[in-house]
């Protein structure tokens, strides 16, 4: 029989930061609040390459940032939140950046914490009925009124104007009627005159006639 050797090997995974939490609350002197202490692993990266990014993010995708210090000793980044300040559920999402020992780059998000608000949400007030607003009838203005008072002229000097030359052609109707009147009577008396004079001759020769045969 032929024997097959195996090794096996056993990888344990560190993470690159890991995040403490600290909630204080009535059993301690400060206000109600949430402790964050971030401790990056020093033996995997550079110290001077560290950079932490926290926020906060709302369900209806609102976004808060947080800020994280340095402590004293360098070896985390330490915060606060403060829930009185939110309203609803928010989650807390850290990343962070840096240069391995080895020059690499590496970035890591650390699990995301659940952050549940105390403050009261805001409720918008009911909208009021608006005013009815009864209509006000405006006095018209001076430049109105004159306005007015012109288009109120001008109709009554063209009435008058049309009046006018309505008058003026019927009496000059009115006149040549009288004219044409005043000439056909004139005719008619000269057709009678010279009637008349051919009448009396006739009766005077007639005369003369009888005369002369006695």
């Amino acid at each position: 029989k032929t024997f097959q050797r195996q090794q096996r090997r056993l990888f344990e995974l560190t993470p690159p930061a890991t995040m403490a939490v600290q909630r204080s609350g009535a059993e301690t002197a400060k206000a109600p609040g949430v402790g964050l202490s971030l401790s990056p692993n020093l033996e995997l990266l550079q110290a001077d390459s560290i950079v932490f990014q926290a926020l906060l993010v709302a369900g209806d995708g609102e976004q808060q940032p947080v800020t994280l210090q340095r402590s004293a000793n360098g070896q985390s980044w330490d915060g606060e939140i403060d829930p009185a300040s939110l309203s609803g559920v928010w989650q807390l999402a850290v990343n962070l950046s840096a240069d391995s020992v080895s020059g690499n780059k590496v970035s890591f998000d650390l699990d995301p914490l659940e952050i549940l608000g105390t403050a009261k949400p805001q409720t918008e007030p009911a909208p009021q009925p608006a005013p009815v607003v009864q209509p006000v009838q405006q006095e018209p203005q001076p430049a109105a009124q004159e306005e007015q008072w012109a288009m109120q002229a001008t109709m009554f000097g063209a009435g008058n104007l049309a009046a006018l030359v309505l008058g003026a052609g019927t009496f000059v109707v009115i006149r040549r009627r009288q004219a044409r009147d005043r000439v056909k009577l004139v005719e008619d008396e000269d057709e009678g005159g010279e009637g008349s004079e051919q009448g009396s001759g006739e009766e005077t020769a007639e005369h003369t006639k009888e005369a002369s045969g006695e």
